[in-house]
Parts: C-alpha cells; structure tokens; sequence
C-alpha cells in the first residue's frame, strides 16, 4: 500500500472518531444543582403519549387540561421525545389549546421567585407561569408564537403564602410546543445556566446534519485517493 494511501487512511479513521464524538456528545446534561423544580429539564420521563388530566409523562410534574376543552372533544397530550434538544437527551413535548399544559406544585413560602426556560413552538404559542391560591390565580411570562426556534421566556413574581408552582401553558388554542430548560430559583435575578448569555441551543439535528455532510466529503476524497 502507498504511503499515501496509508495517510489518507489514518486520516479517514480519525476524522471519522472525533466527528462521531462530536455528534455523541453535541447536547451535554446541565447540572441541575440550585433549581427549586424536580426533573426541570425533562430528562426522566416516558416516550409514550400521556392524554388528559393527571400524570404527565414527565416524572414530577403534572398535566392539567380545561374541562371545556375536554368536554369540547379537544386533547391533552405530552411526551418525552429525543428532539428539538438543547441539552441532554429528551424534552417536553406539548399538544393542547387555552390553558392546558404542565404544573409542578410544591408546599413553598410566600416570596419573590423567579422562573424562566425555553419554549419552541411549532403552532400557536406557549408562556410560562407562577400559580397560587391553589391554581385560581396565576401571572405569565409573555407568550412566544415564534414558530420553529428556540425562545428563552421568564417571569419574576412576589407571591403569597398560598405559592403552588409554575405552570407550562399553551396560551391559546391550537398549539403544540417543545419547552427545555426550566428552572426556579428564589429572588428577582435569574440564576439559571440555561440563560441565553450562558447557553446557547443547538438542536441535535443539526450536528447529525454536519456528520453528515462531513462523511459524504470525506467518502468522495477517498474515492478519489483509491
């Protein structure tokens, strides 16, 4: 075999390596050390579609859909699935209308808390929310309708003794969204690493795109060098 051929060979293998790394390796977990919220960033779960009011598919939260949107014939549904990411390897996949989406309530005191986290909307649109008096009143971060991409929403809140949690809401009909990232932390500033000056998303189909890409390159210049 030529030296060249050789070369070209160890080359071959070795882009090959670190391209796969790459890819393997696009969307690392974020500790989740200082969130307030169990599973914010939606890693524990199920892939199986979860409909209705009750337990979402995401472990520690719940799902809440209007009863007259049920009783409308309209559907809840939420499910762990492996992509749009930003990190890690699943997030949360929503499909609801007015109302309907996700809560985690907890027993926490009155005071400010501040909650943020990524939304993106493939239709309609979504916000978050801070929840009390046992769910009767909520504040909401504005709604993004920004189809397909991701937007970071946030929303600081002094709230009464009565707190219960945030809220992953579709904000009005019709809407089906990806949300990422949550997190809670008490006080005005945000604390969360997920925030756009200290992460910035990229979905996993992009680097498989990339690999992709690469490797025809790569098999043509091989070709080439036969």
């Amino acid at each position: 075999m030529k030296p060249a051929k050789i070369f070209f060979e160890l080359t071959f293998i070795l882009i090959f390596i670190i391209a796969l790394i790459s890819v393997t390796q696009a969307n690392p977990i974020i500790s989740q050390d200082g969130n307030l919220l169990d599973n914010g960033n939606f890693e524990s779960g199920v892939i199986t579609p979860v409909t209705g009011t009750g337990n979402s598919a995401f472990t520690s939260w719940n799902q809440w859909q209007q009863p007259s949107n049920a009783d409308a014939g309209l559907t809840l549904t939420t499910q762990q699935v492996t992509s749009p990411l930003i990190e890690g390897n699943y997030t949360a996949y929503i499909s609801g209308n007015h109302d309907d989406g996700l809560f985690q309530y907890n027993a926490w005191s009155e005071g400010t808390y501040t909650l943020s986290g990524w939304v993106y909307v493939v239709s309609g649109a979504a916000h978050l929310g801070l929840a009390w008096d046992n769910g009767h009143e909520a504040a909401y971060s504005s709604s993004s309708s920004t189809l397909n991409q991701w937007i970071f929403l946030q929303l600081t809140m002094t709230v009464p003794s009565s707190f219960d949690g945030p809220l992953v809401y579709a904000a009005i009909n019709d809407t089906e969204f990806y949300a990422e990232g949550l997190w809670l932390n008490t006080g005005s500033e945000n604390n969360s690493p997920f925030q756009p000056d200290r992460f910035a998303p990229v979905p996993l189909p992009a680097a498989f795109y990339l690999f992709g890409l690469g490797m025809i390159w790569l098999i043509g210049l091989r070709r080439k060098f036969s």
